[in-house]
């Protein structure tokens, strides 16, 4: 079973899309914190990772600069997710590495439309 790390601050997002991936066959873990992201991707390197970009503190397109910077983790497929649907938030997440971007509101057949696609490049990366 692959493992999906959602990442954001908002407790009913991360449970909307847990309760989505989890019935889709994923294990997922929950997060709401850099470091407990931090503290999952070294428990188990996960196959995609979902992150609000308006995270508290330290935003999500910095975080996945972040994991593309680190050896260990630089492969691992990051997807933004926000309410922000601007050119400039856009062409940040893929100028730090983002593999795919969804505005808010969300469908959940769109996000396991994504989470797919990544886990099948991935896949295909790996070999």
């Amino acid at each position: 079973m692959k493992k999906i790390i959602v990442m954001d601050d908002e407790a009913a997002i991360r449970e909307l899309l847990s309760l989505g991936l989890r019935a889709a066959g994923y294990a997922v873990e929950a997060v709401s914190s850099t470091q407990d992201l931090w503290d999952s991707i070294g428990r188990e390197k996960p196959a995609v990772i979902l992150m609000d970009a308006g995270m508290p503190g330290e935003d999500g397109i910095s975080i996945c600069r972040d994991i593309r910077r680190n050896e260990a983790t630089k492969n691992i497929p990051v997807v933004i997710i926000t309410a922000f649907n601007d050119d400039i938030t856009r062409n940040d997440a893929f100028l730090f590495g983002a593999t795919a971007f969804v505005t808010k509101p969300f469908t959940i057949p769109a996000v396991l439309s994504v989470v797919s696609e990544c886990v099948n490049a991935s896949s295909s990366f790996e070999k």
